[in-house]
């Protein structure tokens, strides 16, 4: 008993009897409870502690409420998460009374790719939003979406699409339109010839002379380019046009076209009907491993490329190992029995490189097919579009193993 009260006596006598390293002891004491419930606070409230209706003000409402549910496990009181409003909780509201709190404003981007389309086509709707915590879609969308995220489209009329995300800090709106054109008629097919016409070996003798320019004729059959350089401008074949290097075909007319290894040509301006026969425009390495280079096929109509027994890989373009191809501008209607255009391993060179690599389609009128598929089908096996860099335009459809949609 002598030993407790001599203990009771050292400890708990009057303060003005306290050492100062005692008092020192009690000040860290509290300094470090008070630091951790502090801290405790803001990890369940990192905008502002004591604020129990959050309506980011400390006020006597937050007092009121606090001493209403004294000893009680009410949570929003209880700050420092010990299970009981206390003496502690307390202690906190009173830390920040008078205090307020000011939010950030939430912010929201929306946009659309592309923003016009043709009746049938498919938009990308892209957003992203700051201090938000949820977001709502109107209009011509609806419902709750991610503070950020993708969304394909496919409106018959023009549609606009609204966003709205919400935060601590109020509600941010965004909106976007995506205007629906009609489908452009296919462009008339140009004139034929009308000057004298030939039969397909003529053409192949006129078009073995390099840099030769045959023009204004009709071509009984089908001719074969063996000159480079050579132009064919408003001429009508009744059969196809095998191009060679640098060949040249503007404003004609033919039931399709090949390009067997061959480099720098360019079809533009011209109206390809494949008259729904065995019939297709091969773009292929042939002889073996001699690919068809940096050609352009632009500002076209291809139609009517497709087999009557309903085979598949019947297309309007059919693209094996090849690079650097341009298919821009071009109006494609009622091909193929897999799309209108396909993207293939198959060819003469098999090997792990033989496929088709740096294509880009872009801005074209796609039309219905002939079978009820794709506007561009890649073949399982070509990898994958960081490999290959073949891009697709956003508003095509495509069937593949991997994603190709993007910009060239």
């Amino acid at each position: 008993m002598n030993k407790l009260a001599s203990y009771k006596d050292r400890w708990f006598k009057s303060p003005r009897s306290f050492s100062h390293t005692q008092l020192l002891i009690f000040a860290l004491f509290f300094a470090l409870v008070g630091g951790f419930l502090l801290y405790k606070s803001f990890a369940l409230n990192p905008n502002l502690p004591g604020d129990v209706n959050n309506d980011n003000t400390v006020n006597i409402t937050d007092l009121s409420i606090l001493l209403s549910n004294y000893n009680t496990n009410y949570p929003a009181a209880d700050f420092n998460s010990d299970g009981t409003v206390s003496i502690l909780d307390l202690s906190v509201l009173l830390s920040n009374y008078g205090r307020s709190y000011t939010a950030t404003p939430p912010t929201v981007s929306l946009s659309a790719n592309p923003t016009t389309i043709t009746s049938g086509s498919s938009s990308s709707l892209s957003w992203s939003s700051t201090n938000a915590t949820s977001c709502t879609a109107s209009g011509a969308w609806t419902g709750s979406k991610a503070t950020s995220g993708t969304q394909s489209v496919t409106p018959t009329a023009t549609s606009t699409y609204t966003l709205s995300c919400t935060g601590a800090g109020g509600t941010a709106n965004k909106s976007v339109t995506v205007t629906v054109g009609a489908v452009n008629p296919p462009p008339p097919p140009p004139p034929s010839g009308g000057g004298a016409t030939i039969t397909g070996s003529q053409c192949n003798s006129l078009a073995a002379v390099s840099s030769a320019v045959i023009q204004n004729y009709t071509v009984n059959g089908s001719c074969s380019v063996s000159g480079t350089n050579v132009t064919f401008n408003n001429v009508t074949f009744t059969g196809t046009i095998d191009v060679g290097n640098g060949t040249v075909v503007t404003n004609s007319r033919a039931m399709g076209f090949n390009s067997f290894g061959k480099d720098n040509w360019r079809l533009e301006g011209n109206f390809f009907d494949g008259k729904g026969i065995d019939n297709q425009n091969i773009i292929w390495d042939e002889p073996a491993g001699v690919t068809s280079d940096n050609w352009i096929i632009r500002n076209n109509t291809f139609q009517n490329f497709y087999l009557d027994d309903g085979q598949s890989h019947s297309e309007a373009l059919y693209i094996g190992y090849s690079t650097h191809g341009l298919v821009e501008g071009n109006t494609f209607t009622n091909n193929g029995n897999t799309a209108h255009i396909f993207f293939t391993t198959f060819g003469n060179q098999f090997d792990n490189n033989s496929y088709p690599r740096y294509m880009c389609v872009r801005s074209n009128n796609f039309g219905p097919t002939h079978t009820a598929y794709y506007d561009v089908q890649v073949h399982a096996s070509v990898p994958n579009q960081a490999t290959t860099q073949i891009y697709v335009q956003a508003d095509a459809s495509i069937g593949a193993n991997y994603d190709y949609h993007g910009t060239c």
